[in-house]
């Protein structure tokens, strides 16, 4: 007797530490649970500082910056190629907002990219009927230039680049803008005869479309150069433009089809210049 009640002891033992089993397993997932709610109401009712944090690294790290106006890009050609340092600016989809001139003075055009007088001119020229004012058809700085002298007269070459990677080149230029003038007088050396070499020209401010940069006499010499992509014709076999430096030849284009629309129907109405080349052109098509 006394054996069968110990037997029945210890089955009664056995169920209660069965009992205490699933009670302890039951307090253990009670913690477990309620850390997790615990940990999920942190992370939401805690700042998101982390996720700001990171996307405001990523945005910081991949937004390019806008470029500065007061430190525009700067475009050097390596021999073979323009390269360019910094952020450049977005050329306008029409390249010229202003036309470099009044051109209801002008009475014929040689056009960019033909020969003339056996030389291969990768610009143009506007002949005039009187003296006009030459100004800036795009903002730009002045890089580079050389005077010269021509029947006895000291005329200018100039050359200016816009940040979006545009070269604006005029020649025959006289009563230069008080600030060019400063510029060219700071940088270039005296007129030598008809002939010079171009110079470099340090600490331009940057000029805005429409400023009066000179005045030209009697004919402009205009060129128009886009340093982003050489021209359709650099990549033919046929282009051989002797004695131009590639970096006008392979890059500039016709700035005839780039003037504002009622320009560019005057320009294009009015008779070519030089009879033999007329109005063919290696640029203009």
């Amino acid at each position: 007797m006394k054996l069968a009640k110990f037997g029945r002891i210890l089955k009664d033992q056995r169920g209660y530490n069965h009992l205490a089993h699933m009670l302890i397993l039951l307090v253990l997932l009670s913690i477990v649970s309620g850390a997790g709610v615990l940990v999920s109401q942190a992370q939401k009712d805690e700042p998101n500082d982390q996720k700001t944090t990171t996307t405001t690294q990523s945005t910081t790290t991949t937004q390019i910056e806008a470029p500065d106006p007061a430190k525009p890009a700067i475009w050097t050609f390596d021999g073979k190629a323009w390269r360019v340092s910094g952020t450049p600016a977005a050329c306008n989809k029409q390249l010229l907002t202003v036309s470099p001139l009044n051109m209801s003075q002008v009475t014929g055009v040689g056009y960019p990219g033909q020969s003339r007088g056996g030389v291969y001119q990768t610009d143009g020229t506007l002949a005039l009927a009187n003296a006009a004012n030459v100004v800036l058809p795009v903002d730009a700085v002045l890089t580079e230039g050389l005077r010269y002298t021509e029947n006895g007269e000291v005329h200018y070459l100039l050359d200016f680049t816009n940040s979006c990677g545009l070269g604006i080149r005029f020649d025959h230029l006289s009563n230069l803008n008080e600030v060019v003038q400063q510029l060219v007088d700071k940088s270039l050396p005296p007129a030598q005869g008809a002939t010079s070499t171009l110079t470099a020209i340090t600490g331009s401010p940057i000029f805005k479309a429409g400023d009066n940069i000179a005045a030209a006499n009697g004919a402009l010499t205009f060129g128009l150069y886009d340093y982003r992509t050489p021209n359709a014709s650099s990549r033919l076999s046929s282009y051989k433009p002797t004695g131009v430096s590639p970096a006008q030849a392979n890059y500039a284009v016709c700035w005839v089809n780039e003037l504002p629309p009622d320009d560019r129907r005057l320009v294009q109405s009015l008779p070519a210049t030089d009879q033999q080349a007329g109005k063919t052109s290696d640029y203009c098509k």
